[in-house]
């Protein structure tokens, strides 16, 4: 089984639950892909970044499940 990694983050009222784990780079929000779920490929660019900037863009399955708050 793959090692997961889990944390949870929170900003006034809402609160985003993340695992990541080795896989092909898949991100999923929600049930979403990143795309489908922030609509706009600025934002899609500015969460990968820091990724990007560790070379693990494509090395990490990525699940959050986000409650409160909205997309700016």
């Amino acid at each position: 089984m793959p090692q997961e990694y889990y944390a949870t983050g929170h900003r006034k009222n809402a609160t985003a639950k993340v695992w990541l784990q080795d896989g092909e780079g898949r991100f999923v929000v929600n049930g979403q892909g990143l795309r489908d779920y922030l609509r706009t490929e600025p934002l899609e660019l500015f969460v990968r970044m820091p990724l990007q900037l560790i070379e693990r863009a494509e090395g990490l399955d990525i699940r959050a499940h986000c409650l409160g708050g909205g997309i700016s």
